[in-house]
Formats: C-alpha cells, sequence, structure tokens
C-alpha cells in the first residue's frame, strides 16, 4: 500500500544525505535511528567515519568506507551516491557552496 507519508519521509532523508555529502561537515551529531531506511543509516555512518578521520566527505570517500566494510552494495551502490548528491544541489545549496 503506498503511504505518502513514508514516500516524503524518504525523499527528506536522500535530500539530508545528499546536502551532508556536498556540505561535508555538521554531521556528527545526526543519529542513524532517525532515518527509516537501512541503506540510509549505512550511509550516514560511513560519512561520519570519514568525516571524523578528517578526511574530505565526497562521493569517492564515502563509497571507499562503504567498499573497505562490505557494505556499499547494500547501501544502494556508488550511483546511489551519485544520485544523492545530484538531487540535494540545487540552486540554494550550490549558492551555499560556492
Amino acid at each position: 500500500m503506498y503511504d505518502p507519508v513514508d514516500n516524503v519521509w524518504h525523499d527528506c532523508e536522500q535530500a539530508a544525505l545528499g546536502y551532508a555529502i556536498l556540505e561535508g561537515d555538521g554531521v556528527s551529531d545526526w543519529k542513524a535511528f532517525t532515518f527509516t531506511a537501512p541503506q540510509h543509516k549505512l550511509i550516514l555512518s560511513a560519512i561520519q567515519r570519514v568525516a571524523a578521520l578528517g578526511k574530505p566527505v565526497d562521493v569517492v570517500t564515502v563509497a571507499e568506507d562503504l567498499s573497505d566494510k562490505g557494505e556499499l552494495d547494500r547501501a544502494g551502490g556508488l550511483a546511489y551516491l551519485g544520485a544523492l548528491v545530484q538531487g540535494a544541489q540545487t540552486p540554494y545549496i550550490d549558492n551555499r557552496l560556492h
């Protein structure tokens, strides 16, 4: 059964993760349990690990972290990470980052 609330929540999670990959910081206090999609929990954890190591957070470093943990496929793969970033690129975000 289609639940529009679940769909909106999923879209919000995608936008938040895409922004986190673009921005690269400020996610240390985000909690994985607030994300409903299992792959989003994996991605957030990877972003946090990469940031904690002082590495730049981007699609490549997040994908490498997930791959090293054997979680890249479960997180949706490299294409999904790219789609998150693509979906988060709005004029507002683009202006803020540049």
